[in-house]
């Protein structure tokens, strides 16, 4: 009773209070799980800013907005040895954090997780009113103020030390009634008719409230009726109990909180409106006489047959043309005698046309009318229809299904209808019976040709490949080595077995070492006189006289298994019941295994299938093993994609393509298919080539599979080993080549005093350079992109370019590159920060410039390049330089040098220096 009346007190606070309890936790931990998304950067201390994001979870909404340290929120990045990184969200000094919440909800408490470090976050003034963290939780915890009302945001600013956050929950109390459907009936649609709606909610509805009817109500008062709400896969369908087909506009009522989920909102109270207008144009003929098409000769009338009774036709003239030029009026007439009949007559006709021609008639829509022409509801009249008849002396042309009928008949061999068939022999009639047979008898006859059992099986001595076909054409072949038969994709292993027909219509098979093939099974064990090596070693006919019949498999179209048979067979007895059992043998393509059991009928789908194909071939001993023969590709550097690549064999016997044997491929240096590859022969012997189309500068290979080729050795064939041939298109490398030397860090901007700030004319003549080691060298690929940004919005893009090479006019003996602009010089503003992304391998030493004009002529790895950078620069034309963490002299008294690596013998206030080996800052 306590638990009935405690139930009984929660509907009821439920329902008056319409309010639901809840939370949300943001996860910083997992960037790329937020919403939005932040895919974060890699290494230790990167950071990507995130102050322009507005974080969402449910209703609960977390913002940011920089304060007079323009470094805002970050997603920050933590490596520390060989553990793996860690992530989290970094409020950074006098940035404002706001927590909110919309759709009417009501802030309880926003919690820190125990692993954030709280740094100086505290509410700001303008809403000390709403609440403050506790002591109790050690100021991670934030909860309203009593009497402070419905608090829905509160800010908070972040004033001195970085605030670290891992995850943040916020507690909210939310209206129930807040789901929103769509429909699949759009608000103010016109349809032809309504019988259900389909209500999309934002989550899965697991409940309705039947004390509130939804109703669908008629601008004109006539219909007013509650529709049935059944839940259908969590969204709602509404059903009327019959079908509204009166023109008219309709409107759907629902009632808040009539669809609750199971978190216990509801939906908010809404309506959808929309308009039924029946199609009118639906009164269509049955039958026409003559059938349009090809004819000896038109009568001078055409009789339309309709489903109902007519009541009106139009007397509007109807126009007859014959090779698209008017011939000739005719008038739509009811039949006495008959109201479904409407007669079409020529005016001036008295006997039949018989002259040549193309004809054609055209019976406007709105020219024959049902029984009800008057009635606005009720009324049908006809769409347009056109009549078309040829008269010609021409040998008719096929039709498809004639084109269909003949093709089949040329499908001969094993596993289609045999010669003499039934079915054959009756759609071969068809084809050449003197009179063109209707397309409606031949697909009778087609349907039976596919259905035919009486098929054309292996013959008695020769040899052949057996073969497993999925619903996708996918082959699986019988391979047999060592006395086993198990399953592989390469047609080249594929074994050969020797057929013999038996007397009672069974088939038995044996290989070239006298063994004979059972029904297929991977069950070793189970059955006395059958195994997984789906072979023995003597004949026995029990098991080894197997039933081979046309596929077909119950629910699939006898088209898809057309050619292929079913094989059925005995397993053998069952060594526990001491029962014979039998099965049709299955393969799993997605396994590429054996799962035959006698619990299995015949299936045919793209994974598991019981339909085999036969291949002749020859008898083993006349083939000898796979072999090597040396081969050569050119060239093996091409030009580009248009190149023909040529693939030569050094055999002094005549080399071919083996056309059983498809799936050559090419690859890239990574292991990555490129494409499918078709090897075609040329004019020379033992030389093909094939096609690298599309391909960009890069290193590849074409993989051929085993068997590709044949080729005569000691007077036998043989089929090649697989060949793996690697080529390289374009001579000018490639910044994006694996391998290289990522070591290449020894950069200096041209002109920097290495302070924070910089001035705004920065990037009027932007340019890189060494400031020691200059025997290296300094090459840029121009293919790179060089981009500048707004340091705190990485999407604003301020310009691309790429660097060229440069001489500094006042030091040309320092190797340099300079930044050309691609688009358009960036508007610098000073007070603002930007970013210059520089990719990876965008610059490098001298190695690097040889790689990039002819990549043959030295290896990656001797390359070094930059790894990604990004730099970043603060403008203000007024503030002095300042560094975090250099040593202060002022004595002035060492040999000292700019950061560039010149000497000077006066240093200026303010700027950097390097003074026996540190970076030092004048202040004097």
């Amino acid at each position: 009773m306590k638990k009935l009346l405690f139930l009984l007190l929660s509907l009821i606070s439920l329902t008056a209070s319409a309010q639901i309890n809840d939370s949300r936790t943001i996860d910083f931990t997992n960037p790329t799980g937020l919403t939005p998304s932040v895919t974060p950067m890699h290494g230790n201390a990167q950071i990507v800013m995130v102050t322009d994001k507005v974080f969402e979870s449910g209703p609960v909404r977390i913002s940011f907005k920089n304060g007079s340290v323009a470094t805002g929120a970050q997603i920050v990045t933590t490596k520390r040895g060989d553990n793996p990184e860690t992530y989290n969200l970094r409020i950074t000094s006098t940035t404002f954090f706001t927590v909110s919440v919309v759709d009417g909800a009501v802030l309880k408490s926003i919690q820190l997780s125990e692993d954030s470090f709280v740094g100086d976050l505290s509410v700001t003034s303008e809403d000390a009113a709403k609440g403050d963290f506790t002591e109790t939780s050690a100021y991670r915890t934030w909860v309203p103020a009593d009497g402070a009302g419905d608090v829905t945001n509160i800010t908070f600013i972040n004033s001195g030390s970085s605030t670290e956050i891992k995850k943040l929950t916020v507690e909210y109390v939310a209206k129930s009634d807040i789901l929103v459907a769509t429909t699949d009936i759009a608000d103010s649609k016109t349809i032809d008719s309504f019988t259900s709606m389909t209500l999309d909610f934002d989550s899965n509805i697991t409940t309705i409230d039947s004390s509130k009817p939804v109703m669908l109500t008629s601008a004109d008062g006539t219909v007013s009726k509650q529709l049935t709400a059944i839940i259908s896969d969590g969204n709602v369908v509404l059903k009327s109990d019959a079908t509204i087909e009166h023109d008219d506009t309709y409107t759907v009522s629902i009632a808040a909180n009539t669809f609750m989920d199971a978190m216990g909102y509801g939906n908010k109270q809404a309506s959808f409106s929309f308009k039924v207008l029946v199609p009118k144009n639906t009164f269509t003929y049955n039958t026409v006489t003559p059938a349009p098409g090809r004819v000896d000769e038109i009568t001078g009338e055409i009789t339309l047959a309709f489903p109902k009774a007519v009541g009106k036709v139009t007397d509007k003239a109807i126009i007859i043309n014959k090779d698209g030029e008017p011939l000739r009026q005719a008038k739509l007439s009811k039949v006495d005698g008959n109201d479904k009949l409407v007669s079409l007559k020529f005016d001036g006709v008295t006997s039949a046309i018989t002259e040549l021609g193309e004809y054609s008639i055209v019976i406007p829509e709105q020219s024959i009318f049902n029984a009800f022409p008057d009635d606005a509801q009720l009324v049908r009249y006809n769409p347009e229809i056109k009549l078309d008849y040829v008269i010609s002396n021409a040998p008719p042309e096929d039709s498809e299904t004639m084109k269909q009928a003949k093709q089949l008949l040329t499908v001969e061999g094993i596993g289609y209808p045999s010669a003499t068939s039934a079915a054959r022999t009756a759609l071969k009639a068809l084809v050449e019976a003197e009179t063109v047979p209707s397309d409606a008898d031949l697909r009778t006859a087609i349907a039976a040709f596919y259905a035919d059992a009486a098929v054309t099986l292996p013959t008695t001595d020769k040899w052949y490949k057996i073969y497993n076909v999925n619903a996708n054409g996918s082959k699986l072949y019988l391979e047999y080595a060592d006395g086993k038969v198990s399953i592989g994709s390469n047609a080249a292993k594929a074994g050969a077995f020797k057929a013999t027909q038996n007397a009672d219509g069974t088939m038995s098979f044996c290989t070239n070492d006298g063994k004979y093939l059972h029904v297929l099974t991977a069950m070793d064990g189970k059955y006395i006189g059958t195994s997984s090596s789906n072979v023995t070693s003597t004949y026995d006919a029990a098991v080894n006289n197997i039933t081979f019949a046309r596929a077909i498999v119950n629910g699939v179209d006898n088209d898809k298994t057309f050619g292929l048979l079913s094989m059925h067979g005995s397993l053998g007895t069952d060594v526990v019941m001491s029962t014979p059992a039998s099965a049709y043998a299955l393969v799993s393509h997605n396994a590429a295994s054996i799962v035959t059991s006698p619990e299995y009928s015949l299936v045919f789908t793209a994974n598991i299938s019981g339909a085999f194909g036969f291949a002749e071939t020859v008898k083993p001993e006349d083939v000898v093993p796979p072999v090597d023969l040396e081969c050569s590709i050119s060239p093996e550097v091409a030009d580009n994609d248009k190149t023909m690549m040529k693939l030569s064999f050094s055999s002094t016997s005549k080399v071919v393509l083996n056309n059983e044997v498809q799936g050559a491929y090419i690859k890239d240096e990574k292991g990555n298919k490129m494409g499918d590859v078709v090897l075609k022969t040329t004019a020379t012997d033992n030389v093909f080539e094939f096609s690298i189309v599309g391909l960009e500068n890069g290193s590849y290979s074409i993989v051929i599979p085993e068997g590709s080729f044949k080729a005569t050795v000691d007077g036998k064939v043989a089929l090649t080993k697989a060949i793996v041939k690697s080529f390289a298109v374009g001579k000018s490398g490639a910044g994006d080549t694996e391998g290289f030397d990522y070591s290449y860090n020894i950069l200096a901007r041209w002109g920097d005093t290495g302070g924070i700030y910089v001035d705004d004319q920065v990037f009027v003549n932007y340019v890189l350079t060494l400031p020691y080691n200059w025997d290296k060298g300094l090459v840029a690929d121009p293919t790179k992109q060089v981009i500048i940004t707004d340091l705190f919005s990485a999407s604003s893009v301020k310009a691309t370019g790429h660097f060229e090479s440069y001489v500094i006019p006042e030091a040309p003996q320092y190797p340099a590159v300079r930044l050309v602009y691609d688009s358009y010089e960036p508007s610098i503003v000073s007070g603002s920060s930007y970013a210059v992304i520089i990719e990876k391998a965008t610059l490098g030493d001298n190695n690097f410039g040889k790689y990039l004009e002819d990549r043959t002529s030295v290896s990656p790895s001797e390359c070094k390049v930059n790894n990604k950078m990004v730099l970043q620069y603060h403008i203000d034309n007024y503030q002095a330089a300042a560094v975090e963490g250099v040593e202060v002299d002022s004595t002035g008294d060492e040999k000292v040098v700019d950061l560039l690596g010149r000497q000077v013998k006066t240093m200026k206030k303010g700027q950097l220096y390097i003074v026996k080996g540190k970076k030092v800052l004048y202040n004097d």
